[in-house]
């Protein structure tokens, strides 16, 4: 009984000297911030013992110091300035007078704080709980730093850890509500710390905690020996320090900026280990928020700790709880495993309901992309409907991380949450920094969504605002997706990306530079000749570390851009495909032989025996298109240099001939024609059963009309060349097809393929004639292509001379005549003019191709025009 009444008669003194305060015209008493949580004052006031019974002695430092201003940074994505806002909260401090810990001496600046006036009538010493609770009252009032110090002073050798945590955190506090009056505030704080130095306190781990919470927020710069004693204080403070008191250390020290030495790392790995079986879900978030934003590493024992932990408390935490254990474990690159996952995904179901905007997007999204961890349809269907509910109030970091993780982990953007995610990004975009612009972009890129017109307007004006403050890596990210989207580049967008790269290609990472290149090459846009310039330069410095896709994706852009490669850029690029080689997928060896066939470069023998022997191994794997383009490629590589390096071996093209006879029913008519086109260019000839099998394909895709982009001629030539006959059935149809083909991308490919195909009718066993073909094939060729070989023929003659149009069109008249496909008079006339008036292009190809064709016809005029020729030379 008498322990109840002294209980509630030291209740009544606090309450007593509380109201006196107040009397006194000192406001009323608010919460006090102490160890990154927000603390009562009659907790901060209360006065039992403290656990920890050792102290850390260290001798005075007298050296003279002036606080700097340096401050750290909040991390990108998760937490919030206040670390432990999320439900952290300090035990009770102690009021007991020199216990715990004693803090090491520390110097101030040589300019004092004066003391001002004191409060009349009121003493801050003595010993008793009351008093002890007034003055860290009253210092949780002081409106400036030097009423803070003023107080701590009255109180001489009756202040103690209490006093010292809650004057640090009062002016941490004041900072934040007075951020002006830094370099003040800094100084007061270097005088608490000589202060407590003098009167040798020894402070208790939750005052030390204070103290580093304040430096942080304060941005107080310490000595390299201040910061060495910091170190030494906080490791001997998390020795016994209580779970919640672990926390908050850990998380004090993160904010402080400082890498941790081998010893702190060591006391505070043991201090999480002996702690986390006892933690709860907010000083959990809080150790591992601490860890994460920190860089700091954690060993395997630790980890099982915390994870194991994690699995109890999640069913219960709050969701921020929730959203900042996962955003952190993802920063430090732990795994998401059973029965961890199951846990989390159901703490996720269960409270992403209550989420804000930044718990569901920026920590919990972003945890599950950034750790490509799996989420359930049930967890992802639960965040994502959360995100339609508050991406309306979401600012525009939010907005873009959101986009960013979803794009990252393949969910999909439709219905009503389109809308609203387009709807935010033109609400946000003219805020968007840009990282964030970058984001968005790419989201929207790697999601293949649509993006509004209005959106994308607003985007591309907030891309144009922030090129010139952009790092390299957002440049490159904003180029590629604006590529991939298809959007305009063009104007003073275009002039301030290139300007752009040029400001920042010298610092590019090799991906950045493939990007770069490849948004250039894939959206056909001009680049200058400054920003082309320092792209190649540092292309030259980046490839000897690029890894195989960096070197594929390289070459090939710089082969789609028509950009030369020679000298020493040549030689880097073939150094780094002969040791990326053995690493590439298959349309990565696909695209390195189509940019050396493609550009006209040369390959070394050993890079070519390298992606030779690459191409072998990954052929099982390969889709229709690699196969085709690596075929393509070696062939031309051949024809161009006559280069034997680039020939493949027989046991390679035997397994590619193996590789498509298992396969006929899946292969697009596209690309069995380009397979059967360059095997017969690289000296291939499969058995007849293997070609019988591929025209069976080329009908079957005729029928179902699986025609796009194929190149009918293409297997017509093949069969020719492989001296295969085609039945008139297949004929027909083949011809009708390949017609087709050669009329829709005439201006393009075309007209040479025009000329492809009835150059292999000329070549067909038994050879090919329009007069006994089937109707349907006659009317192609007579109806379809001649007219447009006439209107060619005629635009040809009609041009300024650049050397080869005679050769052009002599072919063309000696391929018709081969077919029994006349040409007109006027065209005849045409080239018969033409070879009059250019006669220094008549070579001997183009003389016995006018000869063939004019004899074929009877053409009068031009036979006599080429005896005449032969006379006179």
């Amino acid at each position: 009984m008498w322990l109840a009444r002294a209980a509630r008669r030291r209740g009544s003194l606090v309450r007593l000297a509380i109201k006196m305060e107040i009397l006194g015209g000192v406001p009323r008493p608010v919460q006090l911030e102490a160890g990154g949580a927000s603390l009562p004052h009659l907790q901060a006031a209360a006065c039992t013992a403290p656990s920890c019974h050792t102290a850390v002695h260290v001798r005075l430092l007298s050296d003279s110091h002036v606080p700097a201003t340096a401050g750290c940074e909040s991390p990108r994505h998760g937490s919030s300035s206040d670390a432990t806002a999320n439900g952290s909260a300090l035990s009770s401090s102690t009021c007991a007078s020199n216990s715990g810990l004693l803090v090491p001496a520390l110097p101030s600046s040589a300019s004092g704080v004066s003391s001002g006036d004191a409060a009349s009538g009121n003493s801050a010493g003595g010993g008793s709980v009351a008093t002890c609770a007034l003055l860290t009252a009253r210092i949780g009032h002081a409106t400036h730093a030097k009423r803070v110090l003023q107080l701590l002073r009255q109180a001489g050798q009756h202040c103690n850890s209490t006093h010292v945590g809650a004057a640090a955190s009062r002016l941490a506090a004041l900072h934040r509500q007075q951020p002006g009056a830094g370099n003040a505030q800094r100084e007061a704080f270097s005088q608490l710390l000589r202060l407590a130095a003098e009167q040798r306190l020894e402070l208790n781990s939750v005052a030390v905690g204070q103290l580093f919470r304040a430096a942080a927020t304060l941005r107080y710069q310490p000595t390299s020996v201040q910061r060495a004693v910091w170190e030494e204080l906080c490791a001997s403070a998390l020795a016994e320090a209580a779970p919640r008191n672990v926390a908050n250390l850990l998380s004090a020290w993160s904010k402080l900026g400082f890498a941790v030495t081998r010893e702190l790392a060591a006391a505070a790995d043991a201090a999480v280990q002996r702690t986390a079986p006892t933690m709860n879900a907010s000083e959990l978030t809080t150790t591992l928020w601490a860890f994460a934003t920190g860089g700091w590493q954690l060993s395997n024992r630790a980890v099982a700790a915390l994870q194991q932990r994690l699995c109890a408390v999640l069913l219960e935490a709050e969701p921020s709880s929730v959203s900042l254990s996962l955003w952190a474990l993802a920063k430090l690159g732990l795994p998401l495993e059973t029965p961890f996952a199951a846990a989390a995904d159901k703490a996720v179901q269960r409270t992403a309901a209550g989420m804000k905007p930044q718990e569901v997007c920026n920590t919990t999204l972003w945890a599950f992309a950034t750790g490509a961890w799996q989420l359930s349809e049930a967890a992802a269907a639960v965040l994502l409907q959360r995100l339609w509910e508050v991406l309306p109030q979401a600012d525009q970091q939010t907005v873009s991380n959101s986009l960013w993780a979803i794009a990252k982990l393949g969910l999909p953007l439709e219905g009503p949450l389109a809308m609203a995610a387009d709807a935010a990004v033109q609400r946000t975009a003219a805020a968007m920094k840009p990282q964030e612009v970058s984001n968005t972009l790419w989201a929207h890129a790697s999601g293949s969504w649509q993006l509004s017109e209005p959106a994308a307007a607003a985007l591309l004006q907030r891309l144009e605002a922030v090129l010139p403050v952009s790092n390299g890596h957002d440049v490159s990210e904003s180029l590629w997706a604006l590529a991939k989207l298809g959007l305009p580049f063009d104007g003073q967008l275009a002039a301030a990306a290139n300007a752009a790269m040029q400001r920042t290609a010298a610092a590019l990472a090799p991906q950045g530079v493939a990007n770069t290149l490849w948004a250039f090459a894939t959206g056909a846009w001009q680049l200058s000749e400054a920003a082309a310039a320092v792209l190649l330069q540092r292309l030259l410095e980046v490839l000897p570390q690029a890894d195989q896709q960096t070197v594929s994706n390289n070459l090939w852009a710089l082969a789609k851009l028509g950009v030369p490669l020679d000298g020493p850029l040549a030689v880097a690029a073939d150094a780094a495909v002969q040791p990326t080689a053995a690493a590439m997928k298959p349309q990565e060896v696909s695209n390195t032989l189509w940019a050396h066939a493609s550009g006209g470069w040369q390959i070394s023998s050993s890079a070519a025996a390298a992606l030779l022997q690459r191409l072998e191994a990954v052929l099982p794997a390969a889709q229709p298109q690699d196969v085709a383009n690596s075929l393509w490629g070696l062939a031309t590589l051949i024809h161009l240099h006559g280069s034997q390096a680039a020939k493949p071996s027989p046991t390679l093209l035997s397994a590619v001939v193996a590789w498509a006879d298992a396969r006929w029913h899946q292969l697009p008519a596209m690309w069995v024609c380009d397979l059967c086109y360059n095997l017969a260019r690289l000296g291939v000839q499969p058995d007849q059963a293997w070609i019988d099998a591929a025209v069976v394909r080329f009908l079957a895709c005729i029928e179902a009309e699986d025609l796009q982009n194929a190149r009918f001629a293409n297997i017509i030539w093949a069969c020719s060349k492989w001296q295969h006959s085609l039945v008139p059935e297949a004929m027909a149809a083949l011809v009708v097809a390949a017609v087709d083909s050669v009329c829709v991308d005439w201006h393009g490919k075309g007209r040479r393929g025009g000329l492809r195909l009835v150059k292999s009718l000329a070549h067909q066993p038994g050879g090919f004639s329009v007069a006994t073909s089937s109707p349907a094939a006659a009317a192609a060729l007579q109806q379809r292509l001649l007219p447009l070989v006439c209107a060619d023929i005629d635009a040809v003659v009609s041009l300024t001379p650049e050397g080869g149009e005679l050769a052009y069109l002599a072919d063309w008249a000696a391929s018709c005549a081969a077919v029994g496909l006349r040409l007109p008079l006027a065209q005849l006339d045409a080239i018969c003019s033409y070879a009059e008036q250019h006669e220094e292009q008549l070579d001997g190809g183009s003389r016995a191709n006018l000869q063939r064709a004019f004899d074929a016809w009877s053409y009068q005029p031009g036979l006599a025009l080429l005896v005449g020729r032969a006379a006179t030379a």
